[in-house]
């Protein structure tokens, strides 16, 4: 009994204890598995098979791997939207540029488009103003002009029947042109008349030799004319120089002068001396013109002195020298020195155009608007040399028109008379009424 009792009692009372041990193994059992459970919530699940310091060694080296990788990756990210945000504002700064650019091309073009209109109303403006200033110079006067140079090829015809041709559009007058040239003349060929359906030189001094002219009706009536009012009194197909003399020129001119208000003399290479001076001598005004070349410059220079010899010297002071065929952008003004003309001749330029160089058949209305212009400003330029002439007969005073700086654009741009100086002056200050 004892010992069942010890038994007992050893068993009873070592009961308690494990009862008392139960919790604490049940709260530790609890507390390593929720702790477990908490660490396995805060990383990945361990490979199957490898040791738990490995894993943890190799799961902290994986995560500090993965980092790195994350911190390449958004450098890389990173870099790339740098580069992308470098493109796109250099990209924007190069669509700026253009648009810029193309700004200011088109504010270029509309401000030369404007410039080019403003010019073109300018030329427009000039030439009327040189229009009217011819019809009011020529009221009341008449004159006659002889376009002459001992050189031959330098445009005496054609400027001649161009001026002529201008001349009687703008003033409504009727103009006669005497070709004086002896032998197969071109001027009838320029105005396009036929030579077979006017009179010619010789034969007028004959008809006035017997007294068969006797008023502008007998003088006009065999002359052919052009639909513009320029009538010709046509050279001989071929006739001896010494046919073509003194009384021959003396007789036609005259009568030219008695039944016209303006006569233009063409004279050629080919005139006696002797029917030269007789033009010379019924002359109001003397035209030389010259193209811009040595030989043709010195053949202008030696007509000139030649001319003061037989004693024109107040003719050749008052001429009106015209330079022909001028280049693009180039001046008569600039050959003013070589053609050795003081500062009181008259010098004038012609710009090279297609038509006259090469001898057709005159049309003022295919004229372009600078030859236009530059042959209005030949016609005032005679114009008023003959009124000055003639109003002041022994005066050696300046023509009050053209210093050889007859007018210029109101705007002060490049002029588009072909010979004065290039400066501002206005229009109105260099044309003066006579």
């Amino acid at each position: 009994m004892s010992e069942t009792t010890t038994t007992a009692g050893t068993g009873a009372d070592s009961a308690p204890d494990l009862a008392e041990n139960v919790p604490t193994t049940r709260a530790k059992s609890v507390k390593g598995r929720r702790e477990q459970t908490s660490k396995a919530q805060d990383r990945p699940v361990p490979t199957m098979g490898l040791p738990l310091f490995v894993y943890w060694i190799s799961n902290g080296k994986w995560h500090m791997s993965l980092s790195a990788r994350e911190v390449q990756e958004n450098e890389r990210l990173a870099a790339e939207a740098a580069a992308q945000a470098k493109a796109d504002a250099e990209e924007a700064r190069r669509e700026n540029e253009r648009l810029a650019a193309e700004a200011a091309a088109q504010a270029k073009a509309d401000a030369e488009a404007s410039r080019l209109v403003q010019e073109q109303a300018d030329r427009d403006e000039y030439q009327e103003e040189l229009e009217k200033e011819i019809v009011s110079v020529n009221q009341n006067t008449k004159w006659t002009s002889t376009t002459s140079n001992v050189k031959g090829g330098v445009g005496k015809t054609p400027i001649t029947a161009n001026s002529a041709t201008v001349l009687a559009s703008v003033t409504s007058r009727v103009v006669t042109v005497v070709d004086n040239n002896p032998n197969w003349g071109t001027t009838a060929m320029l105005l396009g008349i036929d030579p077979s359906a006017t009179i010619s030189v010789r034969t007028m001094a004959a008809q006035l030799k017997e007294g068969g002219v006797n008023n502008f009706t007998d003088f006009s009536a065999p002359l052919g004319s052009t639909r513009d009012g320029v009538q010709l009194i046509a050279s001989d197909a071929l006739a001896r120089r010494d046919s073509y003399g003194y009384e021959v020129a003396k007789s036609v001119i005259t009568a030219g002068k008695v039944n016209s208000i303006f006569v233009e003399v063409d004279t050629g290479n080919e005139i006696s001396d002797s029917a030269m001076r007789a033009t010379l001598e019924l002359s109001d005004v003397l035209v030389v013109p010259c193209l811009p070349t040595h030989a043709k410059l010195e053949g202008a220079v030696h007509t000139m002195e030649n001319y003061r010899e037989w004693g024109h010297d107040r003719l050749v002071r008052h001429a009106v020298v015209v330079v022909t065929a001028l280049p693009r952008g180039d001046y008569a003004e600039n050959y003013r020195d070589r053609l050795r003309l003081d500062d009181k001749q008259v010098i004038i330029g012609i710009p090279f155009d297609d038509d006259i160089h090469n001898d057709r058949i005159i049309d003022r209305r295919r004229y372009p608007q600078e030859t236009y212009i530059s042959l209005l400003e030949l016609v005032l330029a005679k114009s008023r040399v003959a009124k000055h002439v003639r109003l002041h007969p022994e005066s050696d005073e300046p023509i009050p028109c053209v210093q050889g700086q007859m007018v210029r654009l109101k705007s002060g741009r490049t002029p588009v008379l072909s010979y004065v100086k290039r400066s501002g002056d206005k229009l109105g200050q260099e044309v003066s009424s006579s």
